[in-house]
């Protein structure tokens, strides 16, 4: 969060910075890090996404789903797994990570989507894996999220 900030900290001055996270703990460390450095207008939801669909089971204004840590790792509205994301490989929509050992970017190391018919085929093992977010996107080869061959 703090190479983040120092990234971004420009763009945030003067702006209304609005977080959420599951459980509403990662959200009240990074609104402490952005006020600190001068961010005033921020703003958290009251005990994450996870309190919001408690009032509101139907999602209210929330669209897609959030990672939680348990053996469903995806959940939405009612509990009820959304397809919003996709395969880094096929772009399939996916938003399980497998196994024991689920695939990781291959710049960064963070968690990313890869179906069950790409490992099985052995698709991504084919290529190099990455998943195309800031900070993880300053080479072209990691641009999009696409994943390249390794050839």
């Amino acid at each position: 969060m703090p190479r983040w900030y120092d990234e971004k900290s420009e763009e945030l001055q003067g702006k209304k910075v609005m977080m959420y996270c599951t459980g509403g703990v990662r959200c009240e460390k990074a609104s402490a890090l952005l006020k600190s450095h001068g961010v005033d207008d921020v703003y958290q939801l009251n005990g994450g996404i996870e309190r919001y669909l408690e009032r509101y089971p139907d999602g209210g204004y929330f669209k897609g789903s959030l990672y939680v840590f348990d053996k469903s790792q995806v959940a939405g509205p009612n509990s009820v797994p959304i397809e919003t994301a996709k395969c880094v490989v096929c772009e399939e929509a996916w938003e399980h990570y497998q196994g024991r050992n689920p695939r990781r970017c291959s710049k960064c190391k963070t968690l990313i989507l890869v179906c069950q018919n790409c490992i099985y085929s052995g698709k991504d093992k084919k290529t190099a894996l990455f998943c195309g977010l800031p900070g993880c996107l300053d080479t072209e080869e990691t641009r999009n999220g696409r994943q390249h061959s390794k050839t």
